[in-house]
This record gives structure tokens, C-alpha cells and sequence, in this order.
């Protein structure tokens, strides 16, 4: 017979439900997505970083992020992102509020890829929508 593991109290009010990222593998495409929301959200490296989520239009339960750190060589991702977005970013420094982009439809560039086993999709490229 198995021995009993005794009960322990834990603290279940900071867990979230889920991550809300569900990058379901989807054939290498063009898909039309709407951004559904904006973290702040802190890069390994403990650089600042944005952090996108879309949604499928034609599939709500897929779900993909999409990382910009707000570093100069990366900025090009964001930029892209809000052009797509019909934001449009001058080429200067100017305050940018993520949320502008927030319920705006884009275009996805989802391409395949080997993660732990099993293949899941993942966002190569942000263009507007068709």
C-alpha cells in the first residue's frame, strides 16, 4: 500500500489562470490576427521588453506572442508591428504607447517549429492586414 502524503496549506491567490499563449501549429502562412493584449514584461536578460499577444481570426483557441525588447537593434519588430497596426512611427525618438495597437487586426506570418518534441507555430513576420 502507498504511503499517505500528508496535506500542506498553499497560497493560491497570485497563480494565474493560464499564460494565455497557445501557439497551435498552423501550416506555414499568412493568417489574419487582431492584437489582444500588451505585457510588460521583462526579457531572461533583464531587459525591457514588450511582450504582444494575437489571436487568430479564424481560431480563437490559437494564440501567439510575439517579444519586442526596447533595445535599438530590436526596435524594427515594433515598428513593423504598429505600421502593420496602421500606426505609423516617424524614424525619431517619440514616446509610444503600446496599447494603441490594442483590438487592431494584422497580418501574421506563422511559420512551423520544433519545440520539446512537437511542433507548434511561431509569428516570422507582422504585415497589414489583406
Amino acid at each position: 500500500m502507498a504511503k499517505r502524503v500528508a496535506a500542506r496549506t498553499l497560497d493560491f491567490s497570485n497563480v494565474k489562470e493560464s499564460s494565455g499563449i497557445n501557439p497551435k501549429h498552423k501550416e506555414d502562412g499568412e493568417y489574419l490576427a487582431k492584437v489582444v493584449e500588451v505585457r510588460d514584461d521583462p526579457a531572461k536578460d533583464g531587459e525591457a521588453m514588450w511582450l504582444f499577444l494575437f489571436k487568430l481570426a479564424d481560431d480563437s483557441t490559437a494564440s501567439y506572442p510575439y517579444y519586442c525588447k526596447l533595445v535599438d537593434n530590436q526596435l524594427w519588430k515594433l515598428r513593423n508591428l504598429f505600421i502593420a497596426a496602421g500606426q505609423p512611427l516617424p524614424k525619431k525618438a517619440v514616446k509610444i504607447d503600446p496599447n494603441k495597437v490594442i483590438g487592431k487586426e494584422v497580418g501574421l506570418i506563422l511559420e512551423g517549429e520544433e519545440y520539446e518534441g512537437k511542433m507548434k507555430s511561431v509569428i516570422s513576420g507582422i504585415i497589414p492586414k489583406q
